[in-house]
């Protein structure tokens, strides 16, 4: 995790500081740049995904929606047992 926050940080996207009540723990926070970068990266994302589904059918949209609710238990279940 250090060597991601350093990273992450040199190229500008968090910022780290020193907790004031714990002058041994950080505080992590999102940059402006890294607000960017993220919202860059979410349009893509959903702009891939949706050519994606644009490509299946009726039916095949419908199933895969259907299935939405077990996938969100399924992670909500394995994020519990880690």
């Amino acid at each position: 995790m250090t060597n991601l926050v350093q990273r992450l940080e040199g190229a500008g996207l968090v910022r780290r500081e020193t907790d004031p009540d714990d002058a041994r723990a950080s505080r992590i926070s999102i940059t402006e740049a890294g607000l960017t970068t993220l919202s860059a990266r979410r349009r893509l994302y959903d702009e891939l995904i949706g050519a994606t589904l644009d490509k299946l059918d009726d039916a095949e949209r419908a199933a895969i929606s259907s299935a939405l609710p077990a996938l969100t238990r399924f992670i909500e279940i394995h994020d519990h047992q880690h």
